[in-house]
């Protein structure tokens, strides 16, 4: 089986989004050596022009990084035309979108990771335009994806309430994350951040303006 990975978080982030898709390819890796996975990987890479320092070696032969002949855009803007991104990035038997950003697959089953849903709950916390685009992303990936990947059990439940999904099709792959959020949680606490209902702050996403009289 073949398995496409949207790698450009990788080679645009040193953080955040880009952290957790390096940490995926690395997962994999460890688990190729271990003879845990018998699949290839196909890391897709076209809207970079130069891959640059960030982009490391793949973890073993069977990763190949790949980069597609026409900039991202492009392959957008040929979607709408009705040519699938397999014409640029080759044919997969399975695609993981690992960020917020749409590629027009039209045969090509998928999953998807949902980083958190915060533009959808707490829409005050983002700009208008931000809220619009993550969610006409969310609506073209999420109803057709197989699987739903998100950080926590409490991002889990949110994605089937707030998504009507299915939670079967949802599955929390962090148990560390979930951990990591307990202990922000209670870092906030310490700090003073106290009244209202309080839950762990998604990485990587905009802090809401402090209120008045709180500084």
């Amino acid at each position: 089986m073949r398995i496409g990975i949207d790698y450009r978080p990788v080679l645009t982030s040193r953080s955040g989004i880009g952290r957790y898709t390096r940490g995926v390819i690395d997962g994999l890796g460890r688990l190729m050596r271990a003879g845990e996975c018998a699949e290839t990987f196909r890391l897709y890479a076209c809207h970079v022009k130069r891959l640059g320092s960030r982009c490391t070696a793949p973890p073993g032969p069977a990763f190949e990084l790949r980069r597609g002949p026409v900039p991202a855009r492009l392959v957008q803007g040929l979607g709408r035309l009705g040519y699938g991104a397999e014409l640029h990035f080759g044919r997969v038997d399975l695609f993981h979108f690992t960020d917020f950003t749409y590629l027009p697959f039209r045969r090509t089953p998928h999953v998807l990771t949902l980083h958190d849903l915060s533009f959808a709950v707490e829409p005050a916390w983002h700009e208008a335009g931000a809220v619009a685009a993550l969610t006409r992303v969310v609506e073209r990936l999420v109803p057709a994806a197989r699987l739903v990947l998100v950080h926590s059990e409490h991002t889990a439940a949110e994605a089937a309430r707030v998504l009507s999904l299915d939670r079967a099709r949802v599955r929390a792959a962090g148990a560390r994350e979930q951990s990591r959020g307990k202990r922000v949680e209670r870092r906030r606490d310490s700090w003073g951040h106290r009244g209202g209902r309080r839950r762990p702050v998604p990485w990587g996403i905009p802090c809401p303006p402090s209120p008045p009289g709180s500084r």
